[in-house]
C-alpha cells in the first residue's frame, strides 16, 4: 500500500510495505527519499504523473490531492473506510455528515447523508458539497458540531437524496426529499393512497433508509420482494420488540402487516410498536421513515400519535381522513400530497390550504381539476400546488386483498366481524361472508327476503364502512339498498341484487 505524506521535503512511495516504487535518494532537493519504512512524500515529484503510475499495479489508483499524488489499493477510498466503520458501530449512512476539503474526500462527501465542504475546501468539492462551512477549517468545524444542524432544529436535505413521485404536466420530474420532511398523503379509499405511499417507500428503501410501514389493510407486503424489507404478520403474535429488531442492521426494513387484527387490537399495537420505534431513533437512528397506513385509525388524537416524535421528522401519514388526525402531527406536516379527489371534498380542501398556504376555496378548485392524477403542496413554496401523473412501481401493490378476496394476504375477516345473513322477519340463514367477493356470491344466491331485511337497515354499507372502510364502495351500496324496501316488489329486489353483485365484484377489479 502506498502513502504520501510531508516531511522537509523528502518523499518515497512503498507497496505493500516491502515493494518500493520510488527510488530513495538523500540528494537534496526534490527527489524522493526514504527513512527507515516510514513513508515521507513530500513536494511534487518531478517525474511526469504517466511515468510514476508505470510502476504502479494495476490493482492500484492513483490521483493528485491537491499537490501530492496519492496511490491506494483499487477499491479502498475515504467511503470505503466510512462504510467499515459504521458497520462495525451498527450505524448508518443516512444518519451521517462527513467534512472534508480535498480531492480525496469526493467519495466521503458522497457516502454520507450530508456531505460538508471546509471553508478551504478545493473549488471541486465546494461545488459538489451539499453544505459549505464559513470561516477557517477548524472555527467552520467547531460551529457545525454546536451548531443548529446537529441539534435539529435545523434541516437540510440534500437535493441528491430524493424520492420521484411522477411528473408533471411538462413532463418534469415531481420529488420530494427523502430525508428530514413529513409527509401527509390523503384522499378518497381507492383512489391510489396506498400505491403512492408504497412508491416512496419502496425508492427509500432502494437508497438505504430504514423504513417501518405499519400496514392496516396488508397493501404492502409486496414491499418483501426487495432486498433487506422483512414482512412480519401481526396476527401471529409476533411480539413488537422482535418486529422492530430487524432494524439492528442498517438498511433493514420491515413491513408489519395489522390488516389481521380487529380495530382495537391494531389502535393497541402500534401504540407498543411506536415505543420500540423511537426507542430505536433515539438509540442509533433507525429507521429514519415510519409510513402510517390508515392514520386516522391507527393514531388519531389517541395514545399513539403523542407516542411518535413527528418533529423528528422521517414520517409518512396516510389517510382518507386527515381531520381526525391530531394538531401535533399536522402541524409537522411539510408536505400534503392529495391523490385522486375529482371533487371538491371540503375536508380535504382544508387540509390541503393548510399546509399548502391556499385559500380553502383554491385548494378545492385544484383538487376537482386534477382526476385520477396526484397534487402536491409543500410549507417551503407556500401558494404553489402541481398536478402531477404518479410514476411506476417496482413491486406489486397488493390493494386490501383480504377485503376483495382474491387469495389475499391474511385471508377473510373471522368471527364476529363477518356479515351474518338474515332473512325477514330477522331469522338466521347459517350463511355468514368474510370479504366483499364473498358477499357478492351469497347475495346473487340468496332469498330475496335477505335484501328486505338488511337493505333497509343499511346493513351491508354499514358492515363494509366499519371493517374494511372503502368509503367508494359504500357509498354506492348505500345507494343501492335505498332503492328496497321491507315490502319492494321481487322486480326491484332483483334489481337492487344485480347491481349490488356488480358494485362488489367490481371492486376487486379496481387498481
Amino acid at each position: 500500500m502506498a502513502l504520501s505524506c510531508r516531511a522537509r521535503g523528502r518523499c518515497a512511495l512503498w507497496l505493500h510495505r516491502s515493494t518500493l516504487l520510488l527510488e530513495p535518494s538523500s540528494a537534496a532537493g526534490g527527489s524522493p527519499g526514504v527513512k527507515g519504512k516510514s513513508c515521507l512524500p513530500a513536494r511534487p515529484p518531478t517525474r511526469s504523473p504517466s511515468s510514476l503510475r508505470s510502476g504502479i499495479s494495476a490493482s492500484t489508483t492513483s490521483w493528485w490531492n491537491r499537490d501530492a499524488l496519492m496511490v491506494l489499493p483499487a477499491g479502498v477510498t475515504k467511503a470505503s473506510g466510512l462504510a467499515a466503520a459504521l458497520g462495525a458501530l451498527g450505524l448508518s449512512r443516512h444518519n451521517t455528515i462527513g467534512v472534508g476539503d480535498a480531492e480525496n474526500d469526493h467519495s466521503l462527501l458522497d457516502a454520507c447523508e450530508i456531505g460538508v465542504a471546509a471553508a478551504g475546501a478545493v473549488d471541486a468539492l465546494r461545488a459538489r458539497a451539499d453544505l459549505v462551512l464559513d470561516g477557517s477549517a477548524g472555527s467552520g468545524i467547531v460551529d457545525l458540531l454546536g451548531g443548529s444542524l446537529l441539534a435539529g432544529s435545523e434541516r437540510h436535505p440534500p437535493v441528491r437524496w430524493s424520492v420521484r413521485l411522477g411528473t408533471d404536466a411538462s413532463g418534469l420530474a415531481v420529488t420530494l426529499p427523502a430525508s428530514q420532511v413529513n409527509v401527509l398523503v390523503a384522499g378518497p379509499t381507492g383512489e391510489g393512497k396506498s400505491y403512492l405511499a408504497g412508491l416512496f417507500a419502496e425508492q427509500l428503501v432502494t437508497l438505504g433508509y430504514s423504513v417501518v410501514v405499519l400496514d392496516a389493510e396488508g397493501d404492502h407486503v409486496g414491499l418483501g420482494d426487495l432486498p433487506g424489507v422483512r414482512v412480519v404478520d401481526a396476527s401471529a403474535g409476533t411480539p413488537p420488540h422482535d418486529a422492530v429488531d430487524v432494524l439492528c442492521w442498517p438498511g433493514e426494513s420491515v413491513v408489519v402487516d395489522l390488516s389481521g387484527l380487529a380495530p382495537e387490537e391494531q389502535r393497541a399495537r402500534v401504540e407498543q410498536l411506536a415505543t420500540e420505534i423511537e426507542a430505536e431513533r433515539v438509540a442509533r437512528g433507525v429507521p429514519q421513515w415510519v409510513v402510517v397506513e390508515e392514520a386516522h385509525r391507527a393514531l388519531g388524537r389517541g395514545r399513539a400519535a403523542a407516542l411518535f416524535d413527528t418533529g423528528a421528522r422521517g414520517c409518512m401519514l396516510v389517510t382518507w381522513r386527515p381531520d381526525e388526525l391530531a394538531d401535533g402531527p399536522v402541524d409537522d406536516v411539510d408536505a400534503v400530497v392529495i391523490v385522486g379527489s375529482g371533487s371538491a371534498d371540503l375536508r380535504l380542501a382544508g387540509v390541503l390550504a393548510r399546509i399548502a398556504g391556499v385559500d380553502v376555496q383554491s385548494a378545492a378548485a385544484a383538487m376537482a381539476e386534477i382526476g385520477h392524477r396526484g397534487l402536491i403542496g409543500r410549507r417551503s413554496a407556500p401558494g404553489v400546488l402541481v398536478a402531477f401523473d404518479p410514476g411506476p412501481r417496482r413491486t406489486s401493490h397488493y390493494r386490501h386483498e383480504h377485503k376483495y378476496g382474491t387469495g389475499g394476504v391474511t385471508g377473510d375477516v373471522t368471527g364476529d366481524r363477518r356479515f351474518y345473513l338474515r332473512s325477514d322477519p330477522d331469522v338466521p340463514t347459517g350463511v355468514t361472508a368474510g370479504n366483499l367477493a364473498e358477499l357478492a356470491v351469497v347475495l346473487a344466491d340468496c332469498d330475496p327476503g335477505v335484501l328486505r331485511h338488511h337493505c333497509p337497515r343499511g346493513d351491508f354499507s354499514r358492515w363494509i364502512e366499519d371493517v374494511f372502510h372503502d368509503r367508494m364502495v359504500v357509498e354506492q351500496v348505500r345507494e343501492l339498498e335505498r332503492a328496497v324496501t321491507a315490502s319492494s316488489p321481487s322486480t326491484d329486489v332483483e334489481r337492487a341484487r344485480s347491481a349490488l353483485v356488480a358494485v362488489l365484484s367490481g371492486a376487486r377489479a379496481r387498481p
